[in-house]
């Protein structure tokens, strides 16, 4: 044979060789970095596990922090009021459905198994699917105590978790999920796994939440198990305790009105760097069971009758639904749905493009004052709540704080323009930051800002309440999304 030849030969078997051993050392670099990571996963999971045997601190619970608002039965006037009068609209209610066509599914994490005897298909209201072990049914607690909790932390630990969980930590970075969307995502999951068994269900939350990085506990009392969390913002009207220098709020049931005096919950947690449940909205994500209406609201600006349809979403509606009360700034911040900004875009930008800045300010004041009805809260809802901007465009009636964040959100996505949240002790307004500032004015970071307030009907841009003309309003600074 030609030496040449047989060069060629041995040159490319050694290669082929090479590669050969090339992915057997790598392959077992995966299995050692695997074997590693089992065995930090194992230690951690066992010192969590000491640690929730140890004597647990009983925690005095405190009393909510109540919003306390004295805000007028009926709206201020510059004038006559005649605000549109609306049917109560009720709640919105979504059915939702494990349904899912087989083109929607998508696989999360590559290495996911195919659907087996082990796994079961369940899924989140908000879109997809994916699988979970059958064994993650089985685990069950009558013990509730912090031995019982120890021994069940056991079992799940013992076993193949990792998966499983990923599925819901991919969830949250995939789709635009804040902490509260995703803690809410995890509780109606397991609600609706463990249907009747509540300590049941609470447990796999605070699992699952703590397994995805979240700062949670659980706790106990009167044998009973309770969800505690932190969060970035405060929440009002929700009873919590402090350790280590943070509130942790007690989750409970829906409607529940018995009050916890004292807490019991471990000391310490498995691992430095969990995060608060954040409610700042960034962004919504999409659901794949959208229902759609159109609400259609009409006002009178320089005796023009004007007209606008926005389309709502009935199931974005029922998430704001979930959202406790919380600071005021996560409501100016919350942006408004691109489909709703465009019908606003398209029905008013040829009125506001032949004004000038002030009067432009004017036709959006007077669409937010005289579109809506007024009702404060305890009278719509029976209790105090403060809507996003999309929750006040659905539901017939609205009071100050609901009109200033709608209001905000118009000015900065139609206008351009700087808005400020203005909180006094009974009432919400806002101010614009003007070429040319108008009437009345605040001072905000050397700045001159012209009051705009969308309750006080008929007041234009530079008007304030007489009432309130000699009071100095907190300013709520935010960065609208």
């Amino acid at each position: 044979m030609n030496p040449s030849r047989i060069l060629i030969i041995f040159s490319f078997l050694s290669l082929i060789s090479s590669e050969l051993h090339a992915q057997d050392s790598f392959q077992e670099y995966k299995r050692q970095q695997n074997q590693a990571f089992q065995s930090y996963k194992n230690s951690q999971d066992s010192a969590f596990a000491s640690i929730l045997g140890q004597e647990w601190i009983k925690q005095a619970v405190e009393v909510p922090i109540p919003i306390v608002e004295d805000k007028p039965l009926t709206p201020p006037s510059n004038g006559e009021v005649n605000l549109p009068q609306f049917e109560k609209r009720e709640r919105v209610t979504i059915p939702t459905t494990n349904a899912v066509s087989p083109d929607e599914v998508i696989s999360i994490v590559p290495t996911r198994p195919e659907k087996s005897e082990d796994f079961d298909e369940v899924s989140l209201y908000i879109e997809k699917s994916f699988a979970v072990p059958s064994e993650f049914y089985s685990y069950s607690i009558t013990d509730i105590s912090q031995k019982g909790i120890q021994k069940w932390w056991d079992e799940v630990t013992s076993n193949d978790y990792e998966t499983w969980i990923e599925y819901f930590v991919n969830k949250n970075r995939i789709w635009p999920l804040n902490g509260w969307n995703f803690y809410q995502q995890v509780t109606d999951y397991t609600k609706n796994q463990f249907t009747g068994k509540p300590n049941q269900a609470t447990l796999f939350t605070w699992f699952i939440m703590l397994k995805s990085g979240y700062d949670v506990r659980i706790g106990t009392h009167a044998g009973s198990l309770y969800l505690l969390f932190s969060t970035t913002e405060s929440l009002y009207n929700q009873e919590f305790f402090r350790l280590d220098g943070k509130r942790y709020y007690v989750s409970k049931p829906a409607g529940s009105q018995r009050r916890i005096g004292q807490i019991s919950t471990y000391k310490g947690q498995p691992t430095t760097g969990l995060i608060p449940i954040s409610l700042s909205i960034n962004q919504f994500p999409k659901h794949s069971n959208e229902q759609l209406i159109t609400q259609t609201l009409q006002f009178a600006f320089e005796k023009q009758q004007i007209e606008v349809s926005v389309p709502l979403s009935l199931s974005r509606i029922e998430q704001l639904e979930s959202y406790p009360q919380t600071d005021f700034k996560v409501y100016f911040e919350a942006p408004l749905e691109d489909a709703i900004l465009s019908r606003f875009q398209e029905s008013f930008q040829p009125y506001l493009d032949s004004l000038g800045q002030e009067e432009a300010i004017n036709f959006l004041l007077r669409f937010v004052q005289t579109s809506f009805g007024y009702k404060v809260d305890a009278d719509q809802f029976g209790k105090e709540k403060h809507l996003f901007a999309e929750e006040t465009l659905y539901y017939p009636y609205s009071d100050c704080e609901d009109r200033a964040v709608l209001f905000a959100q118009l000015v900065h996505h139609l206008l351009g323009l700087e808005v400020v949240g203005l909180q006094y002790p009974e009432h919400v307004a806002t101010a614009v930051l003007l070429d040319s500032p108008v009437g009345d004015t605040i001072n905000v970071n050397g700045n001159l800002y012209t009051i705009a307030d969308p309750t006080y009907i008929h007041a234009d841009a530079g008007m304030t309440i007489p009432n309130l003309k000699e009071k100095s309003p907190q300013v709520i600074q935010y960065i609208p999304k």
